[in-house]
Order: C-alpha cells, then structure tokens, then sequence
C-alpha cells in the first residue's frame, strides 16, 4: 500500500512537472514571437516612412503608418497559414524638441536646422539650442555646428563643450549658432540670413539619459526642429506582449562631403565620363 502510495506520489510530482516546464516553454516561444512580431510593425512602419519620402507628404506617411489587428497585414502566420502572432502600430508626428532616451560615451546625434520659407505670419527660424541632460558625475557633451551660409558656404564652423552640471540646471544651457567664438577669444558674426546649421552632438566624456533638445529663435522664444516622427509598435502572442518605440527624422540629415552638403540616404552613383 505504501508503496501504490509513493508511486502515485512520484507520478503526480513528475506530471506537475512536465505541465510546468511546458507551460514555462510555451511563454517563452509567445514572448519571442510578440518580439518579433513587434519588430515586424517597426519595420513594415520604416519602409512606409522611407518609400513616403519619395512621392508623399509628412502626413501621408503618419497617417498610413497606423494598423491594428482586425488587418490581415497585421497577422504573422506560420508555414501551416495559422496565425501565431500580430502587431498593432500608431505613429504620430512632433517637432517641439527631441529626446534622445540614451546617448553613451563616443556616440553622437545629428540634427540639421533649416531657416523655414517666408510665411505670414513669420516663422522663428531657430537660431540656437537648448540641452538638458541626466548623466554621470564629470560627464562632458561636445557640441560642432557647421553654419551654411546663404551662398552655400560652409567655412564657418564653431565648438563648445557643456558639463553634466551645466545640463542638470534649468533651464540648460543655451548655445548661439550664430556666434562662433575661437580659442583666443575673439567672436565673429554670421552676415546675413544662413540656409541652416549642421549641428552634432556628441558625449565626450560619460553617458547621458534623457537628452533633451529644444530649439530657440534669436529671441529666445521656442523654435521648431527638424520633424520626427514617433513609432510605437505592440507585439502579441498569446498571452505575451512586447512593446517597442521609435523616433526618426522625416527627413534624413544632411552628409557633408568635399565641402558640399547633399541630401540623399543612397550611394552617390557618377555618371559616365563625369
């Protein structure tokens, strides 16, 4: 008896078990494929925004970038055609200010600022930046801007670096582009209206969280950057969910190259006898 006892025992322990490492594996296949399926909405929202850049308008794109489960393009299905997993993906457009999430030590971020067309009434053509930032104890940010000049020339450029200190006390420090001061400590002046600046910002030394960049006219008054675009992206499968975010530039920076600023993302292909 004690042994039928012990038997039963052992057969309901190893039972439990093997439903429990089933239950364990079957989470851990569903938080893989809501990974993935996340992803998928990540890139099926990229390659909307990349292919809108050519022929659509920024609201075109922001608007065709939504899509829920109710959509068969939604659903991943495995090679049987049963569905395993789906995603749902809203985007919306924004150009207050930037947050960057994470900017570690010898990472960098580029932003180009435009002077906007003549519109009535006027719109502030941002002339400064503006940075607040959480990071580690003795942390610098290095901040280079190339101005473009309304003749196309790009010979004036200016450099500065900014402390963690400087950066945690509102409202942040604010840097002139119009105003590049030289290691000697003479200051020259931007003559007339510039086309835009290109502006890096990179972490010198330590890593900063939360980085954010506001623009400013030569009033001080809040200008608008570049637009962005913001992608949030849910994966879903059975009971596991992933959540995944991005922020992009609707249009991508400029490159300088020999002197020139080009606007392309692809390989610069020379004609022949060029």
């Amino acid at each position: 008896m004690l042994l039928m006892a012990a038997i039963v025992a052992s057969s309901i322990a190893i039972a439990t078990m093997i439903a429990s490492t089933y239950r364990q594996a079957k989470n851990l296949d569903n938080f893989i494929m809501a990974s993935l399926a996340a992803d998928s909405g990540l890139e099926r929202s990229l390659a909307i925004i990349a292919i809108g850049r050519v022929d659509k308008t920024l609201a075109q794109s922001v608007t065709a970038i939504p899509i829920n489960p109710a959509d068969d393009k939604a659903v991943l299905k495995d090679a049987d055609g049963k569905p395993v997993s789906q995603f749902t993906t809203t985007g919306a457009e924004y150009s207050a200010s930037m947050t960057i999430p994470t900017l570690r030590q010898g990472e960098s971020v580029n932003i180009d600022l435009f002077t906007p067309p003549v519109t009535i009434p006027p719109t502030p053509r941002p002339t400064k930046i503006q940075l607040t930032s959480q990071g580690t104890d003795g942390g610098s940010l290095e901040i280079s801007w190339v101005v473009i000049e309304s003749n196309g020339n790009t010979a004036v450029t200016g450099r500065k670096y900014v402390t963690i200190t400087q950066l945690k006390t509102a409202p942040g420090p604010v840097t002139d582009l119009d105003g590049v001061t030289y290691e000697s400590g003479s200051e020259i002046r931007v003559s007339g209206t510039p086309l835009g600046y290109r502006v890096r910002i990179r972490a010198w030394r330590g890593d900063f969280d939360s980085l954010e960049i506001t623009a400013q006219d030569p009033f001080g008054a809040v200008a608008d950057l570049q637009s962005q675009i913001s992608i949030t992206s849910t994966g879903q499968a059975g009971q596991s969910q992933s959540l995944k975010r991005a922020t992009i530039l609707w249009r991508p920076p400029a490159s300088p190259l020999f002197n020139y600023i080009l606007f392309t993302e692809d390989k610069i292909i020379p004609e022949p006898g060029s």
